[in-house]
């Protein structure tokens, strides 16, 4: 399977196949911390930006991901509804991400909260 990281700091995200996981830079090798294995698809692009993972799958669009810490868990707590084949993409804001599929289309995807979830 192919295989997408990013690295923050000390810790580093991985998606492999249908998986994605978080480990920690330790001092002679990596420390696996968590893992979700809910992704649709293979995850193709993966991008971190403050506490939040955005994963592009390969079939489903993307998905905007938390771990959190205090119970080593990663939620998926928003994904995109049209399915897309995703080729190239970037983070703009927090809430905003930036993607291309393999038809030419180019998307602006925003996560819209309300007052009552911030």
């Amino acid at each position: 399977p192919r295989a997408c990281k990013a690295v923050v700091s000390t810790q580093s995200t991985w998606g492999v196949g249908k998986i994605l996981r978080l480990y920690d830079i330790g001092k002679t090798k990596l420390l696996r911390k968590c893992e979700n294995r809910n992704f649709p698809n293979m995850i193709k692009r993966i991008h971190v930006h403050g506490e939040r993972i955005y994963v592009g799958d390969a079939c489903e669009s993307f998905h905007m991901v938390i771990y959190r810490e205090r119970e080593r868990q990663m939620y998926v707590f928003a994904d995109n509804a049209i399915p897309r084949f995703v080729t190239a993409s970037e983070v703009i804001d927090y809430n905003t991400i930036g993607f291309a599929d393999k038809f030419g289309n180019f998307v602006i995807s925003r996560l819209i909260m309300n007052k009552d979830a911030r």
